[in-house]
C-alpha cells in the first residue's frame, strides 16, 4: 500500500500530538510504502507553513500516486477537498476531539465543511467519535487508540530510582508515598483544583504524603500560588517540564499517577501520559471525562472515578496508597497489551483498505 502521510506536527517540536505522529509513522513504515510531509517547528510560523505543507502534499501526491492520503489531524484534515480534488485519491483524517469542539466563527465556516469531505476518520477515543458524528453526520468513523512506546520503563529497583531521581529534583522521596499529576497547567487539567481541593484531605490522612507536578502553562502560578497559601510547600512540589531520562524517572518512582481532568473547561480526547505511565507499571487514578475513559482499563491499569468529585479521589489514593491492590508488572503487562502501537498500525491499515476498496467500487 502506498501511503502520503501529511502533519503539521511532528519532531523536533516537544508535544504529545508530535510523539504520536513520529510513533505512527514509525509503525506504518515497515507495513506500507510511507511519503511523509511534516513540520516540526513552532504553532506561530503555521500560517505560513500551513500553505507549503499542502503544496508539498500535491506535488508529492501527483509523483507518487499513492493510493491514499492520510491527514494526521483536523486542522490538517482542512486541506481535503484540495488533495482529494487534485490528486484524486480518498483522504483519511485522525480526530483527536478538540477540533470538533473549537469555538471559533471562522474555523467553524472553514475548517469543518471541508472535513466534510474526507473518507473516512480514525477517532481516537469512543468520546472522540460521537463527537465526530454529531459535527460530521455520515462520515464513516473507527476508534484506534494511540498505542504504548516501551521507552520509559526502567529496570533498575524503585528504591534506587526514587532516591536518584529525589537528589535531582531536591525532594526527599525515601519511605514516602508519592503521587505526581502531568500535563500542561490549565483548568481543564485540573492541577490547581486538585491541589486546593483534594491535597489537604490527603494530607489528614497520609501526613508523609509527596505530589509532584511536571508541566507548565497558564495556570502555573495560580497553582504555586495556592500551595504557598495551603502551606503545602513541604508537600507539593511544582517540576516544571519533565522530558527525557528525568521523565522516566518520574514515571517509574511515583506510587501512583492522577489524572484529574475536569468537566465543563473543555474537552479531553484521549490521555496518553496514563499510557505512558502504566506502562511502567505506575498505577492511575483518572477522572471519568470523555476520551481519558478509553486510556484506563478499569481494575487493571488503575481505576477511573467520578469528575470532580474530591471525596472519590481521595478514598481510592489513600485505599491504594495504604494497601496497593494491583500488581506493578500486571499493569505494565496490560497496558503493553492493551495499547500496542503494532495493533494501531494494522487497524489503521484495515481502514484505509476499506476506504481504497470503496472509492474504486464508485469509480
Amino acid at each position: 500500500m502506498k501511503i502520503l502521510y501529511v502533519t503539521r506536527k511532528f519532531p523536533p517540536t516537544i508535544g504529545g500530538m508530535e510523539n504520536v505522529a513520529a510513533w505512527l509513522y514509525e509503525a506504518l513504515a515497515p507495513r506500507a510504502q510511507v511519503k511523509l510531509i511534516k513540520y516540526g517547528g513552532a504553532n506561530r510560523y503555521l500560517p505560513l507553513v500551513y500553505p507549503w505543507l499542502v503544496v508539498r502534499a500535491l506535488l508529492a501526491g501527483w509523483i507518487m500516486r499513492p493510493d491514499v492520503i492520510y491527514v494526521q489531524d483536523g486542522l490538517m484534515g482542512a486541506a481535503s477537498p484540495l488533495l482529494r480534488t487534485f490528486v484524486r485519491r480518498p483522504v483519511v483524517a485522525t480526530i483527536h476531539g478538540t477540533e470538533m469542539v473549537y469555538g471559533n466563527q471562522l474555523y467553524g465556516k472553514t475548517v469543518i465543511p471541508a472535513l466534510a469531505r474526507v473518507d473516512a476518520v480514525a477517532a481516537i477515543s469512543e468520546a472522540t467519535e460521537q463527537k465526530v458524528h454529531e459535527t460530521l453526520p455520515g462520515i464513516p468513523t473507527r476508534v484506534i487508540h494511540w498505542g504504548a512506546r516501551d521507552d520509559f520503563y526502567l529496570e533498575a529497583p524503585r528504591e534506587q530510582i526514587r532516591k536518584t531521581f529525589g537528589t535531582t529534583i531536591g525532594v526527599d522521596l525515601q519511605n514516602r508515598p508519592v503521587i505526581y499529576l502531568a500535563g500542561r497547567m490549565t483548568e481543564r487539567k485540573g492541577a490547581r483544583w486538585f491541589v486546593e481541593t483534594v491535597m489537604p484531605e490527603l494530607l489528614e490522612e497520609l501526613p508523609d504524603l509527596v505530589c509532584l507536578i511536571a508541566g507548565k502553562g497558564k495556570d502555573y502560578e495560580a497553582v504555586q500560588a495556592s500551595i504557598v497559601r495551603l502551606g503545602l510547600e513541604k508537600s507539593v512540589h511544582l517540576l516544571g517540564y519533565v522530558l527525557g531520562k528525568q521523565r522516566n524517572l518520574l514515571y517509574n518512582a511515583c506510587d501512583l499517577f492522577v489524572m484529574p481532568n475536569r468537566d465543563g473547561f473543555g474537552f479531553e480526547g484521549f490521555g496518553m501520559v496514563a499510557i505512558e505511565a502504566t506502562s511502567c507499571g505506575t498505577p492511575a487514578v483518572v477522572g471519568r471525562f470523555a476520551g481519558t475513559v478509553d486510556a484506563v482499563v478499569d481494575g487493571k491499569t488503575g481505576w477511573l472515578v467520578p469528575v470532580d468529585d474530591p471525596s472519590a479521589y481521595i478514598t481510592r489514593i489513600v485505599a491504594e496508597l495504604k494497601n496497593p491492590s494491583l500488581a506493578r508488572a500486571a499493569v505494565r503487562k496490560t497496558t503493553l497489551k492493551e495499547y500496542n502501537w503494532d495493533k494501531t498500525a494494522e487497524a489503521y491499515l484495515s481502514l484505509f483498505a476499506e476506504v481504497i476498496e470503496k472509492r474504486k467500487k464508485k469509480q
